[in-house]
C-alpha cells in the first residue's frame, strides 16, 4: 500500500513540475504583453499630450502595476533629476534593475532597451516610426512565444508525467 501511494505521489508531482513550466510560459508571454502595452502608451503619451518625458512616465505609472510601476516611476525622478547626460543612460539603467524580476530573456531585454534609444534625439514622426518598429518586433517575438507555447507545454506535461513512471519503475 505504501509502494502505491508512493508512487502515485511521485506521478503526480512530477506532474505537476509539467504543469508548473505550463504556467511559467504563459506568466513569460503575458509580461511580454504588459511591456507591449505600456511601450503603446508611451507612444500614445507622447502623441497626444506633448508633455515632458518626466510627466509622461509619473502619469504611466499610475496607470499600471507593479514592477512596471516602480520602474516607471524611476525613469521619472531620473529625467527630473538629470543625473545621465542621455536619456538613453536613463532608459537601459531603469530597465536592467526594474524589470529584473521579471526574468526577461536577453534578447527582449536587449529589444526594450533599444526603444528607449531615440527618446529626445529626433522628431516626433521619425520617433513614432522607430518606435513602431521597435513594437512591431516585441510583436513578432510574442507571436513565435505563442506559437511554440502549446507544444512546449503539451511536451512539459507529457515529460512530467513520463519521468514520473520512469522513476517509479526504478524505485520498484
Amino acid at each position: 500500500m505504501q509502494k502505491l501511494l508512493g508512487s502515485i505521489l511521485v506521478i503526480l508531482a512530477t506532474s505537476m513540475a509539467g504543469i508548473a513550466y505550463g504556467i511559467e510560459l504563459n506568466t513569460y508571454m503575458n509580461n511580454l504583453l504588459d511591456i507591449r502595452r505600456i511601450l503603446q502608451m508611451i507612444q500614445g503619451e507622447m502623441r497626444y499630450t506633448s508633455a515632458p518625458l518626466g510627466n509622461i512616465f509619473h502619469d504611466l505609472s499610475r496607470k499600471v502595476r507593479e514592477p512596471y510601476k516602480s520602474w516607471l516611476q524611476a525613469i521619472s525622478k531620473e529625467t527630473e533629476l538629470r543625473e545621465e547626460n542621455q536619456f538613453e543612460n536613463i532608459w537601459n539603467k531603469c530597465a536592467q534593475q526594474y524589470l529584473k524580476p521579471l526574468h526577461l530573456k536577453q534578447i527582449h531585454l536587449e529589444k526594450i532597451k533599444e526603444y528607449g534609444r531615440f527618446f529626445g534625439q529626433m522628431d516626433y514622426a521619425t520617433f513614432e516610426q522607430t518606435g513602431c518598429s521597435y513594437i512591431d518586433e516585441i510583436d513578432y517575438e510574442i507571436q513565435k512565444l505563442r506559437a511554440e507555447m502549446n507544444s512546449k507545454r503539451r511536451i512539459a506535461n507529457c515529460i512530467g508525467v513520463m519521468s514520473g513512471f520512469f522513476i517509479v519503475i526504478m524505485l520498484l
